[in-house]
């Protein structure tokens, strides 16, 4: 078989873990065991030195340095010195690249994915790009029907991000995502506590703050509850409003901010939990509906986006404001134990449509239609 060598391009910090950062560690891990390359080309973030950097499976990671300030305009995102787009050229020769797989394309990084495909194109190159965007973040048809230009393929997570393009390209393919982890069974029934766990970084979108309205509620409502938040500080600001609200409500024995937590330790939260409550505004897959549902636990969740389409059946779904509904969701699963086990079971059932083996032998049909120009 024809050697496929991959450069995943990234231009956020690799150093944070997220859906991205997991969605390359799966691929580059399968593509190296399949005895091809991978490489993986991202910024690296000086103030981001001491965090734990991602594993990527084996792949060997140029971390090109980002200029935060250039003459006197502050630079927040993309590689901001154009010296360091430089090196690109110099790293997919150097590295023998075949593909290059652009990952999430968005407003803030269109200039510099543009750059990173004519590149790719000028050598001869095959390049591909990912879907990880919110509609804003790709606002307008102009910047669509720029990724849609300079792709030779899009991949989307869902049908719902496929959509986003359904109007300038047909080039686009909806590829589900994966999960490889361990399934809970019945018999770990009894490690469960009165846990309402959340998953997902500090950020506004995820709309943590209807969740602390929810979880007064709750609380109010029925004793010993507790609200577990697992995910890293992407906006100091935000947590700090979120803390002086559960202050206010006097949550603070009732909800935790645990923070990023190492794999073992979010598998043992996840057995411990009872119920997933996230009340997010938008996402275009999310990766821990599926980890929740292959421990078995029901979801109470938005009715928005992409998450119907990958929950299914296995949750209660609402307005992502409606905090009153998530209550009383949690509640009801948490008092009436035949819903509980209704959708225990339908969590399990559906965790299994998902497989980072089957998203990565589809990547790699895809791959290579595109290098056979079918």
């Amino acid at each position: 078989m024809k050697s496929i060598n991959i450069a995943f391009v990234y231009l956020a910090p690799a150093e944070i873990t997220g859906g991205i950062q997991k969605i390359i560690h799966e691929l580059s891990r399968r593509h190296l065991q399949s005895g091809f390359e991978a490489i993986v080309i991202t910024r690296q973030d000086p103030q981001l030195v001491n965090e734990r950097f991602f594993d990527f499976g084996g792949a060997k990671i140029y971390r090109l340095p980002t200029y935060k300030r250039i003459f006197g305009r502050n630079i927040s995102k993309g590689f901001a010195h154009i010296s360091c787009l430089f090196a690109i050229p110099t790293i997919l020769k150097k590295e023998n690249i075949d593909i290059v797989f652009l990952m999430d394309v968005a407003s803030s990084r269109n200039p510099y994915y543009k750059y990173v495909a004519w590149v790719g194109r000028r050598m001869g190159l095959i390049v591909m790009s990912y879907i990880g965007s919110t509609p804003a973040e790709l606002s307008t048809e102009k910047e669509k029907r720029a990724v849609a230009e300079y792709s030779d393929a899009i991949i989307a997570a869902t049908e719902y991000n496929k959509n986003i393009f359904k109007d300038c390209s047909n080039k686009v393919q909806a590829i589900p995502l994966g999960y490889d982890g361990d399934v809970m069974y019945e018999e770990l029934m009894n490690e469960k506590e009165n846990v309402v766990l959340s998953v997902g970084g500090i950020r506004r979108r995820k709309n943590y703050y209807t969740l602390v309205e929810a979880a007064k509620e709750v609380v109010n409502r029925k004793e010993g509850v507790k609200f577990y938040i697992v995910g890293g500080i992407d906006d100091p600001d935000y947590l700090t409003e979120l803390k002086k609200l559960v202050t206010k409500y006097k949550l603070e024995n009732s909800v935790f901010f645990i923070g990023r937590v190492a794999d073992e330790k979010l598998s043992e939260l996840y057995r411990k939990a009872k119920l997933f409550y996230l009340p997010s505004e938008h996402e275009m897959f999310g990766i821990v509906f599926v980890e929740a549902m292959a421990h078995g636990l029901p979801i109470v969740a938005s009715n928005v986006a992409a998450i119907p389409e990958v929950v299914g059946a296995a949750g209660m779904l609402f307005d992502p404001e409606n905090y009153i509904s998530h209550a009383n969701a949690i509640i009801n699963l948490l008092e009436d134990e035949e819903l509980y086990f209704a959708l225990h079971k339908e969590s399990l059932e559906r965790s299994k449509f998902f497989s980072w083996d089957r998203t990565y032998k589809h990547f790699m049909k895809s791959c290579n239609q595109v290098l056979k120009g079918e």
